[in-house]
């Protein structure tokens, strides 16, 4: 299974505007997570010469699970790993353009920040 891990939250600051408002601090997890699933779930573009058709499995795998106090970006495609881990990246997916999981992470790492600070600073400050 490949999974995204993004780190830079405050804990101590998280867990303050969780337990003063835990709908909104669940709720900006959950938008950051989907955030997150849509770009590791999109696709390079498809070759002119190759004539491979996408079934869009890989894509339909990835799924979002909330945790007590984050949340969990995975895909349980059997294949995954080959397509989009970045150990087990085969050259061939590399070379066609697949962002590996721990190249989304560091792409959105800055995003899913922002939209998790933002929440905690409204509800410590409200």
């Amino acid at each position: 299974m490949s999974s995204i891990d993004i780190e830079g939250i405050d804990q101590t600051r998280l867990k303050l505007a969780f337990m003063k408002n835990p709908r909104v601090i669940a709720g900006s997890m959950k938008s950051a997570a989907i955030h997150v699933k849509g770009v590791a779930a999109t696709y390079p573009a498809e070759l002119s010469w190759s004539s491979y058709r996408r079934t869009n499995n890989l894509h339909n795998r990835w799924a979002v699970k909330l945790l007590p106090l984050g949340a969990m970006v995975s895909n349980n495609a059997s294949y995954g790993p080959y397509v989009q881990d970045d150990y087990y990246q085969t050259i061939q997916h590399a070379m066609t353009g697949w962002k590996t999981t721990d190249e989304v992470s560091e792409s959105e790492s800055e995003a899913v920040v922002k939209i998790i600070m933002s929440a905690i600073n409204r509800v410590i400050n409200s």
